[in-house]
């Protein structure tokens, strides 16, 4: 049985900054309470960075030659791994890859998919490596925001070098259309689980690795969502790989409550428009010019060309009126696309649990609430509310 750590969603901060996290859990499941719990005490030891808030640095910088899959993409299982390239710049005593793989879109189609991979520089113990599947923030939907762009992308791993220190190994999608073609379907929950679930097949195929089978997923905002719907679909969708557990910082669940909140910051608009745009990206009928103004259509094209932060800087004050033409808080999607999925609507969907979840204000209903404030977690806390949970 799954359990799953969720922490409260946050409104992003306007601008990129650091700041220490000391309430980072990772969850408890069945054998590998040992694992799992040193995990947490990693998590827990040391700061990490927001993804939201600067996480690998948002910043333009060219994806380069890499990231350009074949033309045409020759057909493979998704997960078939179809380039790595070392990543020379790695913390001391680890290893490190840049992968291109293959996933799947939400209508099916063969799609490549960029992320890394980390290890301690070590051999793998026999019984293989204990393994963080990392889900990033908001970067941006351009491809030079893909985080494994950058030259050091452990820095973007929040708590990435203790993870490593400590023996995990971390594997890191970028998302669809993040560094490789395609646009980016930010904030559409199905697609972002395809590629945590996807990284995590090719870095099993990755030669010198040693990556296995069995995985903790790990996401803030943005990432909070993809390793929600990632627990919820492995089942099906990657059937062999193991998911221990899952610890989901600042998901955005309910995106109707969080979208009327977006409204009233006023760097919300930036969020809505990108929002919109990773919808259309998904849904192709769902037209981004039948829903914007000729405002929204210039900033969505700007989307597509500079990261999260720049984004936000040019949308300051810009109010969603500025670029919708109605009110987003009362407009529901009605695509009339096949592709839709149910995992798009709410996350994780009530209809096919396949993990009990534990969860803080603005996770999903019917979970145990536990309020922050008042609960300051420390290593031997996380088995005591896990174990608890048990019964």
């Amino acid at each position: 049985m799954v359990r799953a750590v969720i922490e409260p969603a946050v409104m992003p901060s306007p601008a990129p900054r650091r700041r220490h996290r000391r309430v980072l859990i990772v969850v408890l499941v069945g054998v590998v309470l040992l694992t799992v719990a040193a995990a947490a005490r990693v998590l827990l030891h040391h700061g990490g960075t927001d993804p939201d808030a600067g996480e690998a640095v948002a910043h333009p910088r060219p994806a380069g030659l890499f990231y350009r899959p074949p033309v045409p993409l020759p057909a493979a299982p998704a997960g078939t791994l179809i380039r790595s390239q070392p990543i020379p710049d790695m913390p001391s005593g680890t290893r490190g890859w840049r992968i291109l793989y293959h996933s799947r879109n939400l209508a099916g189609t063969d799609i490549a998919v960029s992320g890394f991979v980390a290890t301690p520089a070590s051999p793998p113990p026999p019984t293989g490596r204990h393994v963080i599947a990392w889900a990033h923030g908001t970067t941006g939907s351009s491809d030079s925001c893909a985080p494994s762009t950058d030259l050091r992308p452990v820095d973007g791993v929040e708590d990435g070098r203790a993870l490593l220190a400590a023996g995990y190994a971390i594997v890191a999608t970028d998302y669809e259309g993040l560094g490789t073609p395609g646009p980016h379907p930010y904030l559409v929950g199905a697609s972002e689980a395809r590629s945590v679930l996807d990284g995590m097949r090719a870095a099993h195929r990755l030669s010198g690795a040693g990556i296995g089978t069995a995985f903790i997923a790990f996401g803030h905002s943005q990432g909070g969502q993809a390793v929600l719907q990632a627990a919820q679909i492995a089942r099906s969708y990657a059937p062999e790989l193991t998911v221990l557990g899952v610890a989901a910082a600042s998901p955005p669940t309910n995106m109707t409550a969080l979208t009327a909140g977006v409204t009233r910051l006023d760097f919300g608009a930036a969020y809505l428009l990108a929002a919109a745009a990773g919808y259309s990206a998904a849904h192709p009928t769902a037209l981004l010019s039948t829903i914007l103004t000729d405002r929204g259509v210039a900033a969505a094209s700007l989307n597509e060309q500079i990261c999260n932060p720049q984004l936000v800087d040019r949308l300051t004050g810009v109010t969603a009126a500025d670029l919708f033409l109605h009110d987003s808080r009362g407009t529901e999607p009605s695509p009339t696309d096949s592709t839709v999925s149910p995992h798009d609507r709410r996350v994780p969907p009530e209809d096919q649990p396949t993990a009990d979840r534990w969860a803080e204000p603005g996770g999903v209903a019917a979970d145990t609430v536990v309020n922050s404030a008042r609960f300051q977690a420390t290593p031997p806390t996380v088995p005591r509310r896990c174990q608890s949970r048990r019964k």
